[in-house]
């Protein structure tokens, strides 16, 4: 969280995060989540490398997916968090919904 902050004294268009929950308590995770989706309304704009899909879908509009260094999926975050067949294809876990 302190790097964020530190990050967003430049007051940059861009941040880019990787893996911004990790470590996080999940009511933190859900704070860190308001604070990018408030940050995007004021005209930041965010690339976030993260292994929570929670999170990740939380706060893309787009989720890609790479294995072994190769983009395998683009598809709209909605739709991801949404379709378990694709969640197991690509990243081998159960559904959001479950």
């Amino acid at each position: 969280m302190l790097a964020i902050r530190r990050a967003l004294v430049a007051g940059p268009k861009l941040l880019l995060m990787d893996e911004p929950s990790e470590g996080l308590a999940p009511a933190v995770v859900d704070l860190l989540i308001e604070a990018c989706i408030a940050l995007e309304s004021e005209g930041v704009r965010s690339l976030v490398i993260e292994q929570n899909l929670h999170v990740a879908c939380a706060l893309a509009d787009d989720v890609m997916v790479m294995t072994n260094g190769r983009l395998v999926a683009s598809i709209a975050a909605t739709d991801f968090a949404s379709n378990a067949e694709l969640q197991h294809r690509y990243l081998g876990v159960a559904s959001l919904e479950d």
